[in-house]
């Protein structure tokens, strides 16, 4: 009875053991399924914030590629506005200018550096004897001391009078190279206020002979006039001819128009984001036209506005202009031109 026990107790211990294993084995396998779940769990959480951010960034790329676009558009518009602008205040745009010419504005000054002396032509400090120290009185009393001594005094004189010398004649070859140096900076400074001198001469006759009504200095005022007139930088050709009659003081003015495509042919810009594309909006035929015809006037007006009101010698009393355009003949296929505009003005107020 007593080894049924032990056995009966050893079975029950054993499946004890087996049980607790088997509760062991399965806590792990709950245990090993939870980290798995967690680490899903994880990465579907990193996944799902990366997507956010991915979604995020692409959202803001696109929200500011928009953004680049619009001012892409807003940029063309600004453009072509002040395109218009332009060419919408040909006329007003002379009137905020004095169009007369100061002659004193065109006399060179003079710029002439002053003269600098090579590095390699400055003086030398003064050379320095070396200085010997006397040996002390009690030392005096061997021979060899004192013979040292005289020695190294007679040393030093030498090589200071060498140190002279050569001092010297160092000095001697920088002063001639200097004077030449000099001697040709003088000449050449001479040379060039001499020019500055004759260029104001000029000056000075230019003005006396247009104030007395010189033909040709007549011309050559009204050309710088006209010349240094401002326009718009592109399409606008500012090619003339001039010719003048002293009798009756009138001023021929061949003015090269601009052709009808300086007027932009587009009204506005706009942005369509469905095909993401900028297109352009036509301006009218009827209104490029009539702003064409503006600035054939405005040019025109202009054009007479500065001549009369630069006229500092009264040497205008008309101005006959003609503005044409160059282009091809239909039937020859050679050059010509083509007259747009032919007015005359009179000088009703000239400067006296």
């Amino acid at each position: 009875m007593g080894r049924r026990s032990g056995f009966e107790g050893f079975i029950r211990a054993t499946g004890r053991a087996v049980a607790a294993a088997e509760r062991e084995r399965k806590r792990a396998e709950r245990h090993q399924f939870a980290e798995a779940r967690r680490i899903e769990r994880e990465i579907k959480r990193d996944n799902a914030q990366r997507l956010r951010e991915q979604k995020e960034a692409d959202k803001l790329a696109k929200a500011m590629y928009l953004e680049e676009r619009q001012d892409e558009v807003s940029d063309l518009n600004a453009e072509l506005n002040e395109t218009i602008s332009a060419l919408s205040t040909l006329l007003e745009h002379t009137l905020e200018f004095d169009d007369s010419i100061d002659f004193s504005a065109l006399n060179k000054h003079p710029k002439f550096e002053d003269f600098k002396t090579p590095k390699h032509l400055l003086p030398d400090p003064e050379p320095e004897i070396k200085v010997v120290h006397a040996p002390a009185a009690w030392k005096t009393i061997f021979p060899w001391v004192k013979n040292r001594y005289y020695r190294e005094l007679q040393q030093a004189e030498e090589s200071f009078n060498k140190s002279k010398e050569d001092h010297s004649i160092k000095l001697l070859s920088q002063k001639v190279e200097l004077d030449a140096l000099v001697a040709d900076y003088q000449a050449r400074r001479t040379a060039y206020l001499e020019e500055i001198k004759s260029q104001h001469d000029e000056v000075d006759l230019f003005e006396q002979d247009y104030l007395n009504c010189d033909p040709d200095s007549v011309l050559a005022y009204c050309e710088m006039v006209l010349t240094r007139s401002e326009y718009p930088e592109n399409g606008f050709p500012q090619a003339f001819r001039l010719a003048y009659l002293p009798d009756s003081k009138e001023l021929l003015v061949e003015y090269n128009l601009p052709d009808i495509a300086i007027v932009p042919r587009e009204l506005e810009y706009r942005y369509v984001k469905t095909r993401d594309a900028i297109d352009a909006k036509a301006r009218k035929i009827g209104e490029i036209k009539e702003l064409y015809q503006n600035i054939i006037a405005a040019i025109t007006l202009r054009t007479m506005h500065e001549l009369f009101e630069a006229d500092k010698a009264s040497a205008l009393t008309s101005v006959l202009f003609n503005g044409v355009i160059e282009t091809i003949d239909p039937t020859s296929g050679h050059d010509t031109k083509v007259t747009l505009v032919s007015a005359r003005a009179y000088n009703e107020s000239p400067r006296v």
